[in-house]
């Protein structure tokens, strides 16, 4: 028998970035995706349109290297991760493996855990169901569950989701994992095991804050006297169904199938993780308990589709969505907490999202001002959810990084140089030609990796009026790969080529 390290066990997800830079919504609604509304109305939607664009390829390659580099940073065993744009395109990308002997690749098909990312689907059925005038998000427990030692009854529904009603975390009494792992195959209902091993509040409810997996338990028994129906096939029928998440399951009720990518947690208490293989979601004792605090499993790329729709796609009325997102002072370093949803910035830029852990970690968040979601999934209990969100912010940059290196399609077409570059792919010289907007009295090149590195520089390129002819003399020098020939007449960026070496 092994622990899972407390923070595993809370299902929570944050840490605070420096904000070093910004991005206006521009770059992912205007720069190569266009806006595509999905198609809901109200709390009623229809089919949902899976865009089919591609991801420019030299994004696509510089996206793929950060998340190998986050990777091997951290010293992870494996990482999924995605990127939703306005139009509905998702990158996908992976690193590392899902076990060791014998290997298997990370592929971005591999389902994980999202811990509690899962509260972020409890939260949506409850406010659906508000909305729905089902009940109110200000209903009292005694209105819709048993009477329960050490919670009081009067606590609202507002309070359970926003983790302000002073219940004890069962899950952090010392008794439940032991009692849990001693029949892995024992049929725990929620109402059980809230009986069992809850103990006295942390405070009166509304008065102060703490997280608590108990309180999204109550939630789902709310959910399914609300429904009549079990809360895994609310969830489907609500949510995963008519958005085609086809990756979402939740165990032991829908069988996890392969391509699932293996746990590794310290099961010998040497402080190095192991494969522990499938534990986390044939562990049905636990997951009949905790499954709508945090079980769900889905692949990278389904989970940024869930959390842009979920905050952008009218799943939720704008009135309700806006009460959800009125947050309160939480966990450190600025984050804050609403109904089911996390707030926190990332590069100055504002997000909502949740984190979770359970040997495997997620994180998912959502930019309303760039209408993007990127999504980050880990395999390795070495890093819990709050280390591995910087990945999040390093993805985020790469875009930046990328429109920096590419800002010519954002001007004006009257404005640019009509370039052309030759031979591309070249070997050993490559000739510039181009014909300009209008007379520079002075004319530069640079080329630029996909990095954003500047690795050469003509700083006088020879003109005759509105045209250039000349050769960059020293490209031959350069390794294979991509690159971008950046043009610039008296200082102004004025076009930008992809070119590639051989």
């Amino acid at each position: 028998m092994f622990a899972i390290e407390n923070y595993a066990m809370k299902f929570s997800s944050n840490s605070n970035m420096a904000n070093t830079n910004t991005l206006g919504r521009s770059f992912f609604a205007h720069y190569y995706f266009p806006f595509s509304a999905l198609l809901f109305l109200a709390t009623v939607f229809t089919n949902v349109v899976h865009a089919q664009n591609p991801i420019p390829h030299v994004l696509d390659s510089i996206l793929d290297k950060r998340l190998l580099d986050q990777r091997n940073a951290l010293g992870v065993r494996g990482l999924s991760a995605a990127i939703q744009f306005p139009d509905g395109s998702v990158w996908e990308g992976v690193a590392g493996i899902s076990s060791a002997a014998p290997v298997d690749s990370i592929t971005p098909e591999h389902l994980f855990n999202i811990g509690s990312v899962t509260k972020t689907i409890t939260s949506a059925c409850i406010l659906q169901l508000a909305d729905e005038q089902v009940l109110s998000l200000d209903d009292s427990l005694h209105e819709w569950l048993p009477t329960y030692e050490f919670i009081d009854s009067n606590i609202t529904i507002r309070q359970l989701m926003r983790h302000q009603s002073g219940i004890y975390d069962i899950l952090m009494n010392p008794a439940f994992q032991p009692t849990m792992f001693n029949d892995i195959d024992s049929m725990w209902t929620p109402h059980n095991a809230i009986k069992t091993f809850i103990q006295a509040p942390e405070f009166a409810p509304g008065t102060s804050w703490a997280y608590s997996n108990t309180n999204y338990m109550l939630l789902g028994m709310i959910i399914e006297n609300a429904s009549g129906k079990p809360y895994y096939q609310v969830v489907r029928e609500r949510f995963l169904d008519p958005l085609e998440l086809t990756s979402f399951v939740l165990p032991p009720h829908e069988p996890v199938l392969p391509p699932a990518s293996d746990v590794w947690v310290d099961i010998t208490g040497d402080g190095i993780t192991d494969n522990a293989g499938d534990l986390i979601y044939n562990w049905n004792s636990f997951n009949y308990v905790a499954g709508a605090s945090g079980l769900y499993f889905s692949t990278a790329g389904d989970l940024a589709r869930w959390i842009r729709a979920l905050l952008s796609a009218g799943i939720i009325s704008d009135s309700t969505l806006n009460e959800a997102k009125e947050t309160v002072a939480s966990q450190p370093a600025g984050v804050r907490y609403g109904l089911g949803l996390m707030e926190r910035k990332f590069l100055n830029n504002l997000a909502y999202g949740h984190g979770g852990d359970l040997g495997y970690c997620a994180n998912a968040w959502y930019f309303p001002e760039k209408d993007v979601s990127i999504t980050v999934l880990n395999n390795d209990a070495k890093k819990n959810s709050w280390q591995i969100a910087p990945v999040v912010q390093v993805l985020l940059k790469a875009c930046i990084d990328y429109q920096m290196a590419t800002p010519a399609e954002d001007l004006p077409l009257a404005n640019q140089a009509q370039v052309t570059t030759y031979p591309n792919p070249f070997t050993r010289e490559i000739y510039l030609s181009a014909i300009l907007p209008e007379q520079f009295e002075r004319i530069t090149c640079e080329m630029v990796n996909y990095l954003g590195e500047t690795v050469l520089i003509l700083p006088s390129v020879p003109t005759d009026g509105l045209t250039i002819n000349t050769a960059l003399p020293t490209a031959e020098n350069l390794p294979g790969g991509l690159y971008f020939l950046q043009l610039y007449g008296d200082g102004q960026l004025i076009s930008t080529e992809k070119v590639i070496k051989q």
